[in-house]
């Protein structure tokens, strides 16, 4: 090769190398970039969980988010937050609280924007311990029958990146906890023979609930479930009482609200109470905090000798009107 001819390839190398487009890389698989994470309870002053979780998801920084990896986990005793390790990247995070294993089903779980926390399945009654599945259904109905679910707190936040050049403690991630479920509450006054009734405590339930909660999109699934509840008797005023929590309804949602109760007399006879409540909670003046009030209610004098003892298999049904 003739020398002139390197000494000018040598001589136009470092222009071409300056001429290429350089990105910075900002992934790094190791966990090598320690950060504290903390948890502002500024939107939830009251709130008393026993331990937090934050879930990070590695993003791209297009829209929609696409994602790079399965989401990094990390618990905290300690609700204010703590000291965690990360990779080098992108990041949107998820915040909830961990103390629900009781009740509390995640599913769709690798998506940040599906990430879903809902409740079991029911499987009996709580006071009459009867399966759910020998109760009577609607025609056409799939609801499935679960539990209420307890306080459930969430946030999100994106837009995280952590940089090569950062040095451990340089950053702090922020989250902002709020709370995620609705205070329901129903009142049956003037609740005639009840005496009849044994125990302390009588089954209820009610329809059109959301099955869950989509933390990282702050709204009700949109999958419906019925909710099954307790409600306690007060002799003395003739009534029967209810507080418990749901996941809402969807705004774009229109379902029934049908509360039901049900109980089994000393004489075997079963009785499904039904009271269309659609428009209580459809028109409630703040979505999350309902109260439900029925006015009227009679339960049947037991037949404890002579008569006609209905068959025990079968569920008689009774429609309530509601008298406001």
């Amino acid at each position: 090769m003739n020398l002139k001819f390197i000494i000018c390839l040598l001589l136009s190398f470092p222009l071409l190398l300056g001429s290429c487009h350089h990105k910075d890389l900002i992934y790094d698989a190791s966990p090598n970039l320690r950060v504290r994470l903390v948890f502002d309870w500024q939107n939830a002053p009251d709130a008393s969980p026993e331990s937090m979780a934050a879930y990070f998801f590695p993003v791209t920084t297009s829209l929609p988010i696409d994602y790079e990896g399965e989401a990094i986990r990390f618990i905290f005793p300690d609700i204010s937050g703590g000291t965690i390790r990360l990779p080098f990247g992108y990041f949107a995070a998820l915040g909830m609280n961990s103390d629900n294993t009781d009740w509390a089903v995640l599913r769709n779980a690798e998506g940040l924007e599906s990430f879903e926390v809902c409740t079991g399945e029911a499987e009996s009654l709580a006071v009459l311990g009867v399966p759910v599945h020998s109760l009577p259904r609607k025609e056409g109905s799939n609801e499935r029958i679960v539990k209420t679910p307890g306080m459930t707190w969430g946030c999100r936040t994106d837009d995280i990146l952590l940089r090569p050049s950062m040095t451990d403690a340089e950053k702090e991630i922020v989250l902002y906890p709020e709370e995620r479920v609705c205070h329901y509450t129903v009142d049956i006054y003037n609740v005639k023979n009840l005496q009849y009734l044994t125990g302390e405590e009588v089954d209820a339930s009610l329809s059109g609930m959301a099955e869950g909660h989509v933390v990282g999109k702050n709204q009700a699934s949109a999958t419906q479930a019925t909710m099954s509840m307790v409600m306690t008797k007060d002799l003395k005023d003739s009534s029967l009482h209810s507080e418990f929590l749901t996941f809402g309804v969807r705004p774009d949602a229109s379902p029934d609200h049908i509360l039901k109760v049900y109980t089994i007399l000393e004489d075997g006879s079963k009785w499904i109470y039904n009271a269309d409540v659609t428009d209580q909670v459809a028109k409630a003046p703040d979505p999350q905090h309902v109260h439900i009030v029925l006015r009227s209610l009679e339960f049947p004098q037991p037949i404890v000798s002579g008569g006609l003892v209905p068959d025990v298999d079968e569920w008689q049904s009774v429609n309530i009107d509601i008298k406001m």
